[in-house]
């Protein structure tokens, strides 16, 4: 590209020198004449490179790079002409017969590079680091000026060689024109072309005799054409410039006149306008070209959107443990969308369509009691909002408004439900970590909408949650973690158990209540060490006597889901709120592995216990095939009441008997009817 931007440099040179040549100038002379030859010679050179280059097949779309290919075609194409247009003119002068030795007619077959600067331009108005508008400007300036330059050639050339000097449009006025300099000739031939080309006609200058006349009608007519050529080109640029601002103002006059006639509150249209203001401001400025994006192929549009918002929606809370393969999915179905401040994106009670994930800005949650508006928490970037009444298939639970100008992922239910159909095991993962986030932050009305819809802690890495909360110290959520069927004596992902973790705190209650929950208390982590030997090396007396006092571990029941139901708390009206993860801490973060051989003394050295949360992502990709607990089970519980997996047993089996009975055929007939 380097060499054919320098070739088209040299065009320029051309198109300039060659109608001079054939105008002005009656042999080749001095330097001019040296500076046509180098001009000539570089062209030679293209003309031997372009046996070497490949093509591309119109027909075929092939890059074509057989040099046998290549010579025919060149051959069979531009070869003659590009080597016509290279010969020097003191060559034709001494081929040609004298009354064709004319200097200017050879210089003009050169004008056939010309071409040259129209695949150059086409190439530029396609090149995206380059203005459309500016390249197409200069197309249409460098067109107008070589029309000129040629025209006013012609024009003295017509003058030059007329029998009668005196009967030309420059002898009329100027008798010695002939005697005058160079540049004196140009310079007047320019003003006529000029005036003729604008149809200015200030009557200083006119054509005198026929051929005059005749090229003057030719070229007036031709001037028509490319008037009219350029006038609709550099309207259609200006047009083009402002056809998104005159339709972004169509629009705000329709939506401000659909406001009044209908007597809209002014809250309401402020957003209506603020909304059609930012999506003007987003589409001029390219932050969001929804419709370019859509005509890509799924795939290149599925990559876009997990490059940019991957990383933010692995983080959110809700998918916390489920697999790469389903959010991967779910990102590629999300549609982002920017909201002003002070918009409204979820109004409460509304149907559950969508939720949202937070990219960038805050939103306020906000609840609608006695017509007063309640700010109830707020959620920030990574934050997910409308997922409870999606996931729990009720109608929203708070207004969802924005504080300023925020950035969201919209994933639709249906979507979301239909991946999710798909991968079962993930869906009951969802679930769960919205019942985990529910219970963190004791969200009562949210855990008894969860539990009523059939949500346990039955899956999942109930002991890494068991883990958090006794890291805080609280025995109540230990309780409600039993009450819906969690499993606190589970082994966390590191191998720990909670029991560990109650040990290092010295918290005697919660050891006493893991112990009735049937922890085992010598089995050991990861690194060897057992509850038992944990207690001894931290020289936890009351502890040590409570395991050298219990002879058997006695496991108190789990309640069923309704129980668990009936221990969820009262219907308060707190919502789920965003809330920030509780940093996690332990006693001893660097514990050594356990060696039996070794005397753990309270006074010796204490080892430490290596630091994990139990929102550790170590744990991940945990797939469970409890349909029952899934968030496809749950939602359809929700639309008719009992469990698909019992829906779809007892159907089987009917099959089964029917075709235990009337055999092959008869089971065919009745299933066809049945169905």
């Amino acid at each position: 590209r380097t060499w054919e931007a320098f070739l088209v440099f040299l065009v320029y040179y051309t198109a300039w020198v060659s109608p001079f040549e054939f105008g002005f100038l009656v042999r080749p002379s001095g330097l001019l004449t040296i500076t046509d030859n180098i001009v000539n010679a570089i062209f030679f050179v293209d003309i031997v490179l372009t046996f070497f280059v490949a093509y591309l097949d119109k027909t075929s779309y092939l890059i074509i790079d057989s040099k046998k290919e290549i010579a025919t075609r060149y051959v069979t194409t531009w070869f003659l002409l590009d080597l016509i247009s290279t010969i020097p003119s003191e060559f034709v002068r001494v081929i040609l017969p004298n009354n064709l030795q004319s200097y200017g007619y050879v210089s003009m077959l050169r004008l056939w590079r010309l071409r040259r600067v129209s695949r150059f331009f086409a190439r530029l108005e396609k090149d995206k680091n380059y203005s459309y508008f500016w390249t197409r400007c200069a197309k249409l300036v460098s067109v107008t000026l070589f029309v000129i330059h040629m025209a006013a050639c012609i024009f003295y050339r017509l003058a030059a060689h007329y029998f009668n000097p005196t009967e030309t449009w420059i002898g009329s006025v100027w008798e010695d024109f002939k005697t005058e300099s160079l540049y004196s000739q140009y310079i007047k031939s320019l003003y006529w072309s000029i005036t003729t080309m604008a149809t200015v006609g200030y009557g200083d200058l006119h054509a005198v005799n026929p051929n005059e006349m005749t090229f003057d009608v030719m070229y007036m007519l031709f001037n028509l054409a490319l008037t009219s050529y350029i006038i609709g080109n550099m309207t259609n640029l200006v047009v083009h410039a402002a056809t998104r601002t005159r339709h972004f103002r169509d629009t705000i006059h329709a939506a401000s006149s659909f406001a009044q006639r209908n007597r809209l509150p002014v809250r309401l249209q402020d957003q209506m306008i603020a909304h059609l203001t930012l999506k003007y401001r987003t589409d001029s400025e390219g932050l969001h070209q929804q419709e370019a994006i859509d005509s890509l192929p799924k795939a290149i549009r599925s990559s876009i959107a997990n490059y940019l918002f991957y990383s933010l929606v692995d983080r959110v809370y809700l998918f916390r443990g489920v697999s790469n393969d389903l959010l991967f999915q779910l990102v590629s179905e999300m549609k982002a969308e920017y909201f002003p401040p002070k918009e409204d994106v979820i109004l409460q009670n509304e149907a559950p369509t969508d939720m949202y994930f937070l990219v960038s800005g805050v939103v306020e949650h906000i609840v609608h009691k006695n017509a007063i508006e309640h700010v109830v928490g707020e959620a920030r970037t990574g934050d997910v909002v409308g997922e409870i009444g999606v996931l729990c298939y009720r109608p929203q639970l708070f207004t969802v408004r924005t504080k300023r100008l925020s950035q969201l992922l919209r994933l639709n239910r249906t979507s979301f439900l239909n991946l999710i159909q798909a991968n079962v095991g993930d869906g009951t993962i969802i679930m769960n970590n919205v019942l985990q986030d529910a219970m963190l932050g004791k969200h009562e009305s949210v855990i008894k909408l969860l539990v009523e819809n059939g949500a346990t802690l039955s899956s999942g890495d109930t002991g890494q949650f068991a883990f958090t909360a006794v890291e805080q110290n609280d025995l109540e959520l230990l309780n409600k973690i039993v009450s819906y069927g969690g499993d606190v004596t589970r082994q966390t992902s590191s191998g720990t158990t909670a029991l560990h973790a109650a040990i290092s705190e010295g918290n005697i209650d919660i050891v006493k209540f893991l112990l009735d929950q049937g922890a085992d208390i010598d089995l050991p982590d990861s690194n060897g060490w057992t509850a038992r030997a944990l207690a001894d090396h931290q020289g936890h007396d009351e502890i040590k006597t409570l395991f050298q006092n219990r002879k058997e571990v006695i496991k108190r029941p789990i309640p069923t889901i309704s129980q668990a139901s009936k221990l969820g708390g009262s219907s308060s009206s707190s919502t789920v709120i965003g809330k920030k993860r509780i940093a996690k801490y332990g006693s001893e973060p660097m514990i050594a592995p356990y060696d039996p051989s070794t005397d753990y003394s309270p006074r010796g050295v204490m080892p430490s216990v290596p630091e994990r949360t139990w929102t550790d992502d170590s744990s991940r990709r945990r797939r469970v095939n409890t349909f029952r607990n899934s968030l496809f089970g749950i939602m359809s519980a929700a639309n008719t009441g009992k469990s698909t997996i019992e829906t779809n047993t007892f159907f089987f089996l009917k099959l089964v008997v029917i075709r235990t009975c009337y055999g092959k055929n008869g089971f065919l007939n009745i299933y066809i009817r049945y169905r």
